[in-house]
């Protein structure tokens, strides 16, 4: 008699219901200590002051986190962009700087309901910074090529920038070992090694969107983590947040696939062009004395956990075999439906069973418009090594990262229909409508602004866009274009074909173009962000001076800098100079509205009184210097005969 066995293969766990990250809102209690260490190196040290500047400590942020508790251990200053402690003539021995806390986290609700074009419009000079490269975020040729063919023919912005946040999710290993080194690895570094951890996987991200001219900024906090790679559940932690017109800074955190939300155990402790390099920084007077930073310390507990989060998506399991042989592969399709009315980015996981083999990641990204369907495919292989004779079944369980779930099974026993690989890889090919050819990998374009300087409004701009072909076959009458501008290139087998754009625009802003190279065998794309600013408008106003200064007395000179508007007013200097005086005061960049009140002596005039000028000098990004002056007069008041007498000479021997 032939033996029939049910064999329940147990699935691992995607998620306990009990995990931080599954409710929508959370209380926490946190805790941030400093620790140093003051040694004195000789008999005659001393210190007089000591200061710490803590930037990393939890902010106030609309609809995500509010904090209820606030304090410092010992007493602090808390500034925009730092906690100042203070020691006066410290000792040698051990201090600790902490900010203990407590805030109520809640899942961001920011949501993108209508479509968001891309590239995107104009956007506002207060977003400049958030498209520029930094140490850490550098944006290299493939770097951009990258970018430009994930980016290939799409217009949505939600789901250009959620193909960037799933190409990084999927294709960089996280990667411990890059924690050993001193400073965070650049985003060229990351890719062409295709391995990192939290802060490099957010720098690569970003380095992307920037170069589509998709404004981000990094954020450093705090977050929670079931990973059994980390002996404490709460850790430092780096994500992104990337800016949507009309809506503002949606979170993307790549390296948990929490793509347009973060989920509440996110903390923000900092937000910036970069992940920045201290958290910490010190500063002291003294002589023969060092210090040591032992390293900063982060606890966290929760102290009371809102509701589960309601599942965002509609997810239903199917397998192209219900029934197949030993040794078989086998398609796993995920039918995913959004029904709400907003966008949604999510990660689903397929659960690990014993006894097959997994030939596409685990966890795979998808992103739905509202009320649309998609789907996600996983090939597998069964275990060939299974004992004859025996009906095993596989459960399946689907989840995303953000609580929707579905379930389906198979079944194995010999003698069922086997599927080979080329037949699972061409089903999924062609379910996917794959429509790669040749010539993806063989033709490359790009596009670069050639300009030196930053351009002003209504000034011709130079794009350079190339063209080149390293394939087996000439190509005629390639189209290359910008918005309703073409012309036709032919490019020779291992040859290259350029063509310069000149677009202008009339208003200072930063502009993202678009290029394409078609041909009926390809189409290719190419992203430029470009910035045009007005030139620097800087005003002295209300400047008030007295008629007349007396001798033996002052008064006080009042007048306000102002920076207006335009680009940049850079290495800036006001002076007051006078006949007899001159005082400077340098800014490294003009911002806002700097006030200034002089006190003038009446003994700093001449026998009939004062030419004085207020000059402000500065530097535009184009590196033109720019000089300009407001003068006034000021007369001597009353001075007794000798005192006349010596502004005289005075006058006589220096000249007016």
């Amino acid at each position: 008699m032939k033996r029939w066995l049910l064999l329940l293969i147990l699935l691992v766990p995607l998620a306990a219901a009990q995990e931080p990250f599954l409710y929508d809102s959370l209380t926490i209690d946190g805790l941030i200590l400093n620790p140093i260490s003051i040694q004195a190196t000789s008999g005659r040290a001393s210190m007089s002051e000591f200061t710490a500047n803590i930037s990393w400590f939890p902010r106030v942020i609309e609809n995500q986190q509010e904090v209820s508790f606030f304090t410092t251990i010992p007493q602090a200053v808390v500034e925009e962009n730092g906690v100042i402690f203070n020691l006066k003539r410290p000792s040698p021995g051990d201090y600790s700087f902490d900010i203990e806390y407590q805030v109520k986290t809640e899942v961001d609700k920011l949501h993108i309901k209508d479509k968001i074009s891309f590239p995107m419009p104009p956007l506002s000079p207060s977003l400049i910074t958030f498209l520029q490269s930094t140490d850490t975020i550098d944006q290299n040729d493939d770097i951009k090529e990258l970018a430009s063919n994930l980016a290939a023919g799409e217009d949505d912005l939600f789901i250009v920038v959620s193909k960037m946040a799933s190409w990084t999710k999927e294709h960089i290993e996280y990667d411990l070992s890059t924690v050993a080194v001193e400073a965070s690895q650049p985003s060229s570094w990351v890719l062409k090694n295709r391995q990192g951890v939290c802060d490099e996987m957010t720098n690569l991200f970003i380095s992307m969107l920037r170069s589509l001219g998709i404004p981000a900024r990094f954020v450093s906090g705090l977050s929670y983590t079931n990973s059994e790679l980390f002996d404490d559940p709460w850790g430092a932690h780096g994500w992104a947040e990337v800016y949507f017109p009309g809506v503002g800074w949606v979170p993307f955190d790549v390296t948990y696939g929490q793509l347009g939300w973060v989920d509440a155990t996110h903390i923000v402790f900092s937000e910036g062009v970069d992940g920045g390099k201290y958290a910490s920084s010190f500063e002291w007077l003294g002589r023969d004395m060092d210090v040591s930073a032992l390293g900063m310390q982060l606890d966290a507990s929760i102290v009371k956990e809102g509701n589960i989060i309601e599942p965002t998506l509609l997810v239903t399991i199917s397998t192209v075999g219900d029934e197949v042989g030993i040794g078989s592969y086998n398609v796993i399709t995920a039918t995913v439906t959004n029904p709400t009315t907003h966008y949604v980015a999510d990660e689903l996981s397929l659960g690990l069973v014993k006894g097959y083999e997994m030939l596409d990641p685990m966890s795979r990204v998808v992103m739905l418009r509202p009320g649309e369907k998609s789907y996600v495919y996983w090939r597998v292989r069964v275990d060939p090594n299974l004992e004859s004779g025996y009906l095993y079944t596989y459960p399946l369980v689907v989840q995303s990262s953000r609580g929707a779930t579905g379930g389906a099974s198979f079944t194995v026993t010999s003698g069922k229909r086997f599927f080979s690989k080329d037949w699972v890889d061409n089903y999924v090919k062609n379910a996917r409508g794959s429509d790669e050819s040749e010539y993806a990998s063989t033709v490359s374009f790009s596009c670069d602004v050639i300009a030196n300087s930053i351009p002003r409004p209504d000034e011709p701009i130079a794009v350079l866009c190339s063209l080149s072909n390293a394939g087996k076959t000439d190509l005629k009458d390639v189209q290359i274009c910008f918005e309703q501008n073409c012309v036709s290139k032919d490019v020779d087998v291992k040859g290259i074909a350029h063509h310069t754009f000149n677009p202008s625009f009339n208003a200072s802003s930063v502009y993202a173009l678009s290029f394409d190279a078609h041909h009926n065998l390809f189409e290719k794309f190419a992203y430029v962000s470009i910035e045009v600013l007005d030139e620097p408008v800087v005003q002295i106003h209300n400047l008030t001076v007295p008629a007349a200064i007396d001798f033996s007395g002052g008064d006080t000179i009042h007048f306000e800098v102002s920076h207006l508007g335009g680009g940049p007013a850079r290495d800036a200097t006001v002076a007051l100079i006078g006949p007899r005086m001159r005082k400077e005061w340098s800014f490294d960049e003009l911002v806002g509205t700097k006030v200034f009140d002089i006190t003038i002596a009446g003994d700093a005039l001449l026998f009939d009184g004062g030419q004085f000028s207020v000059q402000v000098t500065y530097t535009d990004e184009r590196g033109d210097v720019h000089v300009f002056a407001q003068p006034f007069f000021v007369e001597l008041g009353e001075a007794a005969w000798y005192q006349k007498a010596f502004l005289w000479f005075v006058t006589f021997f220096e000249g007016k």
